[in-house]
């Protein structure tokens, strides 16, 4: 059993916001939820937890998001839902500067999902 070591719990958020990998460019994922300390994030196949890995969130075009947020993040576990065809990653932030800390926080106080 994973014991939950989270300071903040994460929130999800009322838009689909996609997850690129920096590095190369391709769609890591969906956001299923964030914090300032962490992210989970959906996606069509494992991804690699070996490493550190740079992160951008891509915002649709309805939140007019005036800033990129880039993120470097550390896998910490991963598995495919027992009745889903999608694979779940948990991320920890690793350093996060204060001014991307701040859009994030922004990010979840106005588009936090209420429900």
């Amino acid at each position: 059993m994973l014991l939950n070591k989270r300071r903040l719990e994460r929130e999800q958020l009322d838009r689909f916001i996609r997850v690129v990998d920096n590095q190369s460019g391709e769609l890591a994922g969906f956001l299923v939820d964030l914090s300032v300390d962490g992210v989970l994030l959906g996606s069509d196949s494992p991804l690699d937890m070996s490493g550190t890995s740079r992160f951008k969130l891509e915002f649709p075009d309805d939140l007019q998001a005036s800033e990129e947020v880039f993120f470097d993040a550390k896998g910490i576990w991963g598995n495919q839902g027992e009745n889903s065809i999608f694979y779940e990653t948990g991320f920890r932030i690793i350093n996060m500067p204060g001014e991307v800390r701040h859009r994030v926080e922004k990010l979840i106080a106005s588009h936090r999902l209420v429900g």
